[in-house]
């Protein structure tokens, strides 16, 4: 493999870490923030009313009650969470370990999705190529589908409420698979003609 290569997976490596870590750090703020957000509303309304209106058994019991349901919420939150960095660490460990099977062809054509993603996309292509197989990446899951088990696929451009997308079914031996994508016309050319290509095994 060439040094280029070498250098541009090693990269898209290290950008795909870092908006892991990213990704982590603000759905732990989020996470963290809402049984905040309750138990300080909580508090306020409560003391907003006074003692005066409550009486201090009730004022306090409010207060005691707020702080409750807020550990409450955040050990909940905190089994979500646990949950959410699993499936996050899962989808990149499986994301890194295709990207370092590519060769040099591979990489080339990864390269090629990636400059034509939305920039919020970047270094998070939906689709890669290795060899004669296609990757799917999609909520978290990996989808791999050998070109030899395509039976055919199409891709349409769909018009729905104002939104427009890409739509793209495959029909394997072992089944069908359905993906929406961004309205990209170039990455959806791409698709038709690397699709074609795995299938009649002319991958690069």
């Amino acid at each position: 493999m060439g040094i280029m290569a070498t250098q541009y997976i090693i990269n898209f490596i290290n950008q795909l870490r870092l908006k892991k870590k990213i990704l982590i750090i603000s759905v732990s703020i989020i996470f963290a923030i809402i049984p905040l957000v309750f138990y300080i509303q909580a508090y306020i309304e409560t003391v907003n009313i006074g003692k005066d209106l409550l009486g201090e058994s009730r004022y306090n019991e409010r207060i005691t009650d707020a702080r409750k349901y807020a550990l409450v919420m955040a050990g909940i939150f905190s089994i979500f969470l646990a949950l959410a960095l699993i499936i996050i660490n899962r989808f990149i460990n499986n994301y890194i370990r295709i990207l370092k099977s590519l060769d040099e062809c591979d990489i080339l054509k990864l390269k090629e999705y990636n400059d034509v993603q939305l920039s919020l996309n970047k270094y998070t292509v939906p689709f890669i190529f290795e060899k004669n197989t296609l990757h799917i990446f999609k909520l978290g899951k990996v989808t791999s589908i050998r070109g030899s088990n395509i039976v055919n696929y199409a891709i349409e451009k769909i018009y729905s409420r104002g939104r427009v997308f890409y739509r793209l079914d495959i029909n394997t031996r072992n089944g069908k698979y359905h993906y929406t994508m961004y309205n990209i016309d170039k990455q959806a050319k791409m698709l038709q003609r690397d699709i074609a290509s795995i299938m009649y095994k002319k991958n690069c």
